[in-house]
């Protein structure tokens, strides 16, 4: 279930998201009524999850270096994202990064539909903007112990994202030096988490450049379904 988290600052309930996907995908969330969460470390850009130049060179003082080191490489592999794109309107480079190929989905929502949907899920979900910094000479603030989860390269500014958090930290153990234990773990690429689609989503949009056999889905007029 959605709940607000004291540092993670949730987007007003009306601001427009959109996630971008391919059909397969769009079946499965019809198919299951869930959300797949990636872990934080399976997402394309490296750098998830990494602490800035700053925050290390604070670490590489301090006496217990190495079991916060290790806390950041087990946040890596239990932090779970599912990421959406603000915007008003339809984004042409979102189309193309994440439904290429002519055939892709596009759901259109809202921050207020999406905390909403999340209500029958047994996971603790945080709702939270991206922040897009220079990981070479910018710090952040770690008010949380995953508030690296909420940063990513200013490279990837355009996608004006914000994404659904959960971490399944409470499902790991502590070794005897206080630390996780991370030797020969093994984890799931993502969880999958139950959504109520009829409150989750607003309208569905097909690619502009759908092919004709995607005409069922569509109304007359425009690409809404």
């Amino acid at each position: 279930m959605y709940y607000e988290h004291c540092e993670i600052k949730t987007p007003e309930d009306n601001i427009i998201i959109w996630r971008y996907m391919n059909i397969e995908k769009f079946l499965s969330i019809l198919e299951n009524s869930e959300l797949f969460f990636s872990r934080l470390d399976a997402l394309e850009d490296k750098y998830e999850g990494h602490l800035p130049k700053k925050n290390k060179d604070i670490i590489v003082n301090l006496i217990n270096k190495k079991n916060i080191i290790d806390h950041y490489l087990f946040l890596k592999k239990h932090c779970h994202v599912n990421c959406w794109h603000m915007n008003d309107e339809e984004s042409v480079s979102m189309w193309s990064s994440y439904a290429p190929g002519n055939s892709g989905i596009a759901i259109k929502s809202t921050i207020g539909r999406l905390k909403k949907a999340f209500k029958d899920a047994v996971e603790d979900i945080i709702i939270g903007p991206v922040s897009y910094i220079d990981y070479d000479n910018d710090s952040i603030k770690e008010d949380s112990s995953f508030a690296t989860s909420f940063y990513k390269r200013k490279n990837y500014k355009s996608e004006q994202e914000v994404r659904a958090f959960t971490s399944t930290m409470s499902n790991c153990t502590l070794n005897s030096n206080g630390g996780y234990n991370l030797e020969n773990e093994t984890v799931a690429s993502g969880i999958s988490i139950k959504i109520d689609l009829s409150l989750l989503i607003e309208k569905i949009y097909v690619h502009p450049n759908a092919p004709v056999s995607y005409t069922h889905l569509t109304l007359p007029t425009n690409r809404e379904v």
